[in-house]
C-alpha cells in the first residue's frame, strides 16, 4: 500500500466507493492539517461528483455491493468538516445516495439492476441492505451486519422524510420510475 504498489499515497483506484473514500479522507486531513491547496483541490472533487450524481447517477448504479461504502465517508464530511458549504454538499450527496437506495430497498434486499453485482442470493446482503435497514426498516431474518452502520448510527444526519417514506414503501401506487444508468467512470470524472 506504499507509492511503489499504488503509484500514489492514497488509493488511486476509481470505483465509486474508492473515489468517495479518498476525496473525504484527502479532504478532511487536509482542511485539520491546514493545507488550503490540497483541501480545495479535494473539495472540488466532491462538489464534481454531487453534481455527477444529480446530472447522470452514480457510476455503479447503486451497488448492492457497494452503495453503503460510497455513503459512509460522507458522513465524516457532513459531521466534521469546517466547510459549512461542503458540509451542504456532503448532505445532499447523502440525500442523493440514501434515495437511490430507498429505490431499490425492500423488506431487508437490494433489488434492480447494478453495475457490480456479486450475485448475493440471500434476501439480506451487501452493503446496500445492510446500511439501508439503519432508516428503512429493519431486515426479518439477516444474516449478518455490516461494519459501516455505526458510521450511521453515530452521524447527525438523517434521510429526508419523503426517502424514509419512500424507502419504508410508504407512498400511493402506482409510481412510475424514469431510471438512466450512466457509463461507470463518468461520476468520478465529474463529466
Amino acid at each position: 500500500w506504499d507509492p511503489t504498489a499504488k503509484n500514489s499515497w492514497v488509493d488511486g483506484r476509481t470505483t465509486d466507493n474508492l473515489t468517495m473514500m479518498r476525496n473525504t479522507a484527502v479532504y478532511l486531513m487536509a482542511e485539520e492539517t491546514g493545507n488550503k491547496a490540497v483541501a480545495e483541490i479535494y473539495a472540488k472533487k466532491l462538489r464534481r461528483f454531487a453534481a455527477a450524481i444529480y446530472r447522470a447517477g452514480n457510476g455503479e448504479w447503486d451497488s448492492e455491493n457497494y452503495l453503503g461504502h460510497t455513503i459512509t465517508p460522507l458522513f465524516n464530511v457532513y459531521d466534521f468538516a469546517k466547510d459549512k458549504e461542503l458540509r451542504g454538499t456532503a448532505k445532499a450527496m447523502l440525500d442523493w445516495l440514501f434515495m437511490a437506495a430507498a429505490v431499490k430497498y425492500f423488506d431487508g434486499g437490494a433489488n434492480g439492476p447494478n453495475a457490480r453485482d456479486y450475485n448475493h442470493i440471500q434476501p439480506f446482503g451487501g452493503s446496500l441492505a445492510e446500511m439501508a435497514w439503519i432508516c428503512f426498516l429493519a431486515p426479518k431474518n439477516p444474516n449478518g451486519f455490516e461494519y459501516d452502520v455505526v458510521h450511521a448510527i453515530t452521524s447527525g444526519y438523517t434521510p429526508p422524510p419523503a426517502v424514509i417514506n419512500l424507502g419504508t414503501n410508504n407512498f400511493d401506487r402506482p409510481r412510475e420510475l424514469l431510471n438512466s444508468k450512466p457509463p461507470y467512470h463518468e461520476p468520478q470524472a465529474g463529466d
